[in-house]
């Protein structure tokens, strides 16, 4: 596989993060949360490239949270990305938000396992999308109402192995959660598990875990579905430029660029102005 030195920049929702890898593998990282993308995201660019000792000059492309997730995010990161492509004449790569918060845990599950990263997009709506063990898309990019009837196809049935004592015993709460440095320092991750379950529960878990299959839900959006689907595995992942790395890299190495003139990031939904609540004159 053909290595290069890409940068990734990652601004789907409330996280604005930036890494730097080669072959494959992060070099340098730098995230926080708290919506502050326009004012931090030049500057996490500039700390990820003195920390790694790479000069701009020597980026062989830019990946891009493609969507969906937060309008404004993505806005920010895309005309980002084409700015920094433009200024060197590297190429643009595109990897779906989705993808890219799924492939923060490819691998950790079983094989059976199915993953369902969830993107907030307010109100009671997620934007979601399902995948396999290893982070592989079973299915396409759709925005979700959740209500009693979501994911029916899945909810009540033995479709992935659930127990039919899954469907009604206690939530299994685990927390894979970015701890940060602070000010602009890059993160490591931890996984800790977090675990409320009743005796019902604890046998369903385990007998899901002979199983060796699994539901799990993460990311910004998955906490509405918790009482959803309260047979599923809960965790919190957080979107991270990390997840940019396997999608990046492969689409670098087949040579499988986005036009960056005519790109546009996948928002599913119009952007709807709201009337800001303070009132600044």
């Amino acid at each position: 596989m053909e290595e290069g030195i890409i940068l990734g920049i990652e601004t789907s929702t409330d996280i604005c993060s930036v890494a730097l890898f080669r072959g494959g593998e992060v070099v340098a990282l730098r995230e926080s949360g708290g919506s502050e993308h326009a004012r931090l995201l030049a500057v996490y660019i500039d700390e990820a490239l003195r920390e790694a000792g790479v000069a701009p000059s020597a980026l062989d492309a830019v990946a891009v949270s493609a969507g969906p997730g937060s309008y404004t995010g993505l806005r920010i990161g895309v005309s980002t990305a084409k700015g920094v492509c433009y200024a060197l004449g590297i190429p643009l790569i595109a990897v779906g938000s989705l993808e890219a918060l799924a492939c923060q845990i490819a691998g950790t599950f079983p094989e059976g396992t199915l993953l369902r990263p969830m993107i907030d997009a307010r109100r009671m709506e997620v934007y979601t999308q399902l995948f396999d063990h290893n982070a592989r898309p079973l299915g396409e990019v759709e925005a979700v109402v959740v209500n009693e009837n979501s994911f029916g196809e899945i909810r009540g049935s033995n479709h992935v192995g659930m127990p039919p004592e899954m469907a009604t015993g206690g939530h299994i709460h685990e927390r894979h959660l970015s701890l940060q440095g602070q000010g602009a320092r890059g993160s490591r991750t931890a996984v800790y598990s977090n675990v409320h379950e009743d005796s019902g529960a604890r046998s369903a878990t385990q007998d899901l875990e002979k199983r060796n299959s699994a539901y799990v839900i993460f990311g910004s959006g998955a906490a509405k579905c918790s009482e959803v689907l309260p047979w599923a595995r809960y965790i919190e992942v957080a979107a991270s430029a990390r997840g940019l790395v396997r999608g990046a890299t492969e689409a670098f190495a087949a040579r499988r660029f986005t036009d960056t003139a005519y790109f546009e990031p996948l928002y599913l939904k119009d952007f709807v102005a709201t009337t800001p609540k303070k009132k600044l004159l």
